[in-house]
């Protein structure tokens, strides 16, 4: 049909004398099995050696406390090892022994006050910015916001133990994942997040100040 508008003529030429229609395939061409071994073998390879030659670092900071009976705190280096791992179960009976959180958690516990009248004040005001949840104490403030609807939000922070606190530190401001080195104001406002202790920011201040690092 698409050649019925042309005049032409019909001849036969002999196979042996037709070398231009007969030049394609008469051509050579590569073995296509090769190429299909090298498909089906190449990606197998390359797979292993990724898979093989991987540099895997993880490095996980848990230094936080819940109602979950298996979290731990535990400062990490940045050579991954492990400072100090202390279990939830022991958080309490540190609160008891720290010089800073015993009174307050004995009287919150069964009642006792100090019995210097001042002191025994002091812990009864004290006292109303605490909490005892599950055997561990936790210290309650109000976060300052512009909105209107969390003015009376409190928010949770666990008593930390004077014998934690370094650790602490070290994670939130010397460890890669905690902080890297960031400034007081920084490494406060994280710690604040989830810690209290009395003057907490004078030593979160200190340890910055005496760091060799953020001075040099």
């Amino acid at each position: 049909m698409a050649l019925q508008h042309y005049t032409f003529d019909i001849k036969h030429i002999k196979g042996k004398d037709n070398t231009c229609a007969d030049a394609l395939s008469e051509r050579t061409y590569p073995e296509t099995h090769q190429i299909k071994d090298q498909m089906e073998d190449g990606p197998k390879s390359a797979d292993i050696f990724t898979l093989n030659n991987v540099k895997r670092e993880i490095t996980e900071v848990h230094f936080f406390y819940d109602h979950d009976p298996d979290t731990v705190i535990a400062a990490v280096q940045d050579d991954n090892s492990t400072v100090q791992v202390e279990q939830q179960d022991d958080i309490g009976t540190l609160q008891r022994k720290c010089p800073d959180f015993e009174d307050i958690f004995a009287y919150l516990n069964d009642g006792t006050l100090p019995e210097n009248n001042k002191l025994a004040r002091k812990v009864n005001i004290e006292s109303q910015q605490y909490s005892i949840l599950n055997g561990i104490l936790y210290h309650w403030y109000q976060r300052r916001t512009k909105k209107p609807e969390e003015q009376a939000r409190q928010h949770q922070q666990l008593a930390l133990p004077r014998v934690l606190r370094d650790d602490a530190l070290l994670a939130y401001h010397d460890s890669q994942s905690g902080g890297a080195h960031l400034a007081t104001k920084r490494v406060y406002e994280a710690l604040k997040l989830k810690y209290y202790w009395p003057k907490m920011h004078q030593q979160v201040d200190d340890y910055v100040r005496s760091c060799d690092r953020c001075q040099g």
